[in-house]
């Protein structure tokens, strides 16, 4: 009787010790998951800096003031091919590294899809090799039809989206300079 016992021991233990190694082996298994740690994360917007990593620093991104009209904002005799004129305020700060900002890097869509960049403002807003402390300020111009709209930033090879958010622009009158 002693050995029948035994026996159901040992085979009621290797059961026991099988199935609570066998969730280390299985996928997923064997490792809980990580609990969530609170982080603060800010929701892109009007106003509010974006952080843009690329290949060789990270820059703050902010876009203010939108407005947008049927009207050329140069005065120049171009017509719209999407429907008007959306221009915004942009400014840039290299944060670490070296950094560079052009207009391709970010995308602005309505419902009819993505707008073309537009390079016939007052103020373009471009700079490369940008270096920790550097600021550059200009505006964002895209041929595009009434809103509302969406601002999309990518990185620097245009691979990656940095942030994405909604917005509406205030209707402008007339061009922005003459």
């Amino acid at each position: 009787m002693t050995t029948i016992i035994t026996r159901t021991g040992i085979a009621a233990i290797a059961l026991a010790l099988t199935v609570s190694l066998g969730g280390c082996f299985a996928p997923g298994g064997g490792t809980p998951d990580p609990v969530p740690t609170e982080t603060t994360s800010v929701e892109a917007g009007l106003g509010v800096p974006i952080r843009v990593v690329q290949s060789e620093g990270v820059g703050e991104l902010t876009i203010t003031n939108p407005t947008w009209s049927e009207v050329e904002p140069s005065g120049l005799p171009i017509d719209s091919v999407k429907g008007g004129f959306l221009v915004m305020d942009a400014t840039w700060t290299t944060v670490e590294g070296t950094t560079s900002m052009i207009i391709n890097y970010n995308v602005v869509e309505n419902a009819d899809g993505e707008g073309d960049q537009y390079f016939f403002v007052k103020d373009a807003f471009a700079g490369n090799d940008l270096q920790v402390g550097d600021t550059i300020s200009g505006q964002l111009a895209f041929d595009i039809g009434p809103g509302p709209y969406t601002f999309i930033a990518y990185d620097d090879f245009v691979t990656d989206v940095m942030a994405s958010f909604p917005f509406e622009a205030e209707p402008r009158e007339g061009v922005l300079w003459s």
